[in-house]
């Protein structure tokens, strides 16, 4: 089927499988046109000749869900595709509604660390990113931090009177620990895992709602990113790196964060609780209609505002298809593949040098720290 092959649409279906029939004619031609999508096979569409013809009838599949990493290579979401290549070809892995999002216990074997491509360097080629570590930093001593901070470093003893001797106490958090995590090993995956439970005292989230998603839209000249293609609506977490502690003349202590360790963390999955709509597509475009999320198709540009009846006609393979997460499930059923994945990037130490004093130390007294030991 060339790509200058218009259909004028006769009549349109929306079956209670959740498949769509398109049935038409060629343009200029008596041959009768049929496209039926359905989930893993998309798009299918079959040419039937005039029957007083003795030709057989064609079919061509237009667009099919394994379409989908190279259309995003097309339009350079290159992360995004390795993800999604990745999720269509593994063996079946499936997180569940009860452990998402619960990052310090869920199952190693979903955990994907690729700290050579997930990592500070690529996250900061995008403004968002760059202005949630500002507000990180700006934030690490808020009340809600504090309560946090405080409650490790009493964990690991640093307010002990042996260690507050000297004018003053330096230390971190086990940071350097997660230099060489060996990406296979599931015991060495649960390094990270620790280190968030044990240290994590910060998240903010980036694209998280219609609001913050339009605003991301816009802003990008109506695109979708990579950044919003690999990961949506994600979190970027911060926990301590160093820290000192000086005793004060009184009643004090002050407490300096010079380092704070930042990654981000986000589920890869097609749970369908509740059904994402993920776009509309075909095998080279994309389309994100951020408002209008359950339209059909594309086909509907071409429907009469008064009557409802279409007029004009379509080139079949420009239709963009509407996807959403239970395609993806219905993919994992037939095939058994589909792996789920939660994604963390490469935990980077972020110094606080440049960072104003009130945004990064706080005073603490002796006696309600003493009487809480």
């Amino acid at each position: 089927m060339t790509n200058d092959y218009n259909v004028l649409v006769t009549s349109m279906n929306y079956n209670t499988d959740g498949t769509i029939t398109v049935r038409g004619t060629r343009q200029g031609t008596k041959e009768a046109f049929t496209l039926i999508c359905t989930a893993e096979q998309l798009c299918r569409s079959t040419l039937t000749p005039n029957n007083s013809t003795n030709q057989t009838s064609t079919s061509v599949p237009l667009f099919k869900l394994s379409d989908i990493p190279s259309a995003m290579r097309e339009k350079g979401s290159h992360m995004a595709a390795y993800l999604n290549e990745k999720w269509l070809n593994d063996r079946s892995l499936e997180m569940n509604i009860a452990e998402k999002g619960r990052w310090a216990t869920i199952r190693p074997s979903l955990i994907l660390y690729k700290p050579d491509i997930f990592n500070h360097q690529w996250l900061k080629k995008f403004e968002r990113y760059n202005n949630a570590l500002d507000d990180i930093k700006t934030n690490i001593t808020s009340d809600a931090c504090k309560k946090l901070i405080l409650k490790y470093f009493k964990r690991d003893g640093a307010f002990r009177s042996s260690k507050l001797k000297k004018l003053s106490y330096s230390s971190e958090s086990n940071y350097k620990e997660l230099k060489n995590i060996n990406s296979r090993d599931n015991s060495e995956l649960k390094k990270l895992q620790k280190f968030h439970e044990n240290w994590q005292c910060q998240k903010l989230l980036i694209d998280d709602g219609i609001n913050d998603q339009l605003h991301t839209f816009i802003k990008s000249g109506f695109k979708v990113d990579d950044l919003w293609a690999t990961f949506g609506s994600f979190a970027i977490y911060a926990a301590i790196g160093n820290y000192r502690i000086i005793p004060q003349t009184g009643d004090y202590y002050m407490v300096y964060i010079e380092s704070i360790i930042c990654y981000a963390i986000d589920s890869y999955d097609f749970i369908i609780t509740p059904d994402d709509y993920l776009g509309h597509w075909n095998k080279k475009d994309f389309d994100f209609n951020i408002i209008l999320k359950n339209r059909i198709n594309n086909l509907n540009t071409h429907r009469n505002p008064r009557g409802g009846d279409y007029i004009g006609s379509f080139n079949p393979n420009n239709l963009l298809y509407p996807i959403y997460n239970h395609h993806y499930q219905e993919y994992r059923k037939k095939y058994q593949k589909g792996k789920d994945m939660v994604v963390w990037t490469k935990p980077e130490i972020i110094s606080m040098k440049d960072v104003k004093n009130k945004f990064k130390t706080f005073v603490v007294s002796k006696s309600d720290i003493l009487s809480s030991l």
